[in-house]
């Protein structure tokens, strides 16, 4: 089944939708996204920012929709004074979080990363940023003897994958790591390094939510990051395999 994904525009203080796109079957909400932002007329009233949510829904069954605000996606929805809200279900198909609770734990993970197409030191990047990596790798260079040789340099900080229904601790925990090296940040995407922010989840029913605030997204934008969203739906057979593995 292909997902079915919808969206709305919800102004505060008005009962109805001011927009919808969908639904309609698809993998990725990007283009659904960017339709939204180029049909409507947005601008915020000059002696204020009415607080609006663009709400983006899903369902499916195995593969899940992918979500990737690029700058300038990201660059709009800040300017129209947007926030974004992510709910996505999972349709129940053989064995159901509701009938083992334990099938319904999810985990996450909150991961920045900077990557360059320049064969430079993680290194040089790490003592910039004043942050030991996650995960690193040089251009050129292979992670183990039997892997392939890596065709850019990237860098990697992991919050760490932890069971929760939603981003909102480890977001909030990534943002104060970010805050005291923002500059830094922002000089290194503003040359030859491009910057993302990944919300990785894990999860068998309960899709954990994402929600960010446009205040979130300001702080995003002037990092020079883009947004996306990974989310990893687990086969409930497997999950019911693990659980039953003896120690």
């Amino acid at each position: 089944m292909v997902p079915e994904l919808s969206l709305s525009v919800i102004r505060a203080g008005v009962p109805r939708s001011l927009a919808e796109v969908g639904p309609i079957s698809s993998y990725d909400f990007d283009p659904l996204l960017a339709q939204l932002l180029e049909e409507g007329d947005w601008a915020q009233p000059a002696d204020r920012t009415v607080p609006t949510v663009v709400d983006c829904h899903g369902v499916f069954d195995e593969t899940s929709p992918s979500l990737v605000v690029n700058r300038f996606l990201l660059g709009q929805l800040v300017e129209f004074g947007m926030s974004i809200r992510l709910v996505l279900t999972r349709l129940a198909v053989g064995t159901q979080s509701e009938d083992n609770p334990s099938l319904g734990t999810s985990q996450t993970e909150v991961v920045f990363g900077l990557e360059t197409h320049e064969s430079r030191s993680p290194e040089e990047l790490s003592h910039a940023l004043g942050l030991p990596p996650t995960s690193a790798i040089r251009a050129g260079e292979r992670t183990t003897a039997r892997s392939r040789v890596s065709p850019t340099t990237r860098w990697n900080f992991s919050t760490g994958r932890r069971p929760s229904r939603n981003f909102d601790d480890q977001f909030r925990a990534m943002i104060a790591i970010l805050s005291p090296r923002a500059e830094a940040i922002a000089s290194l995407t503003t040359e030859r390094w491009d910057g993302v922010l990944s919300f990785v989840a894990y999860f068998v029913d309960a899709v954990p939510q994402l929600e960010l605030t446009n205040q979130d997204l300001r702080f995003l934008r002037e990092l020079g990051l883009e947004i996306d969203v990974d989310l990893n739906p687990i086969a409930r057979e497997r999950q019911e395999t693990l659980r039953s593995a003896p120690p």
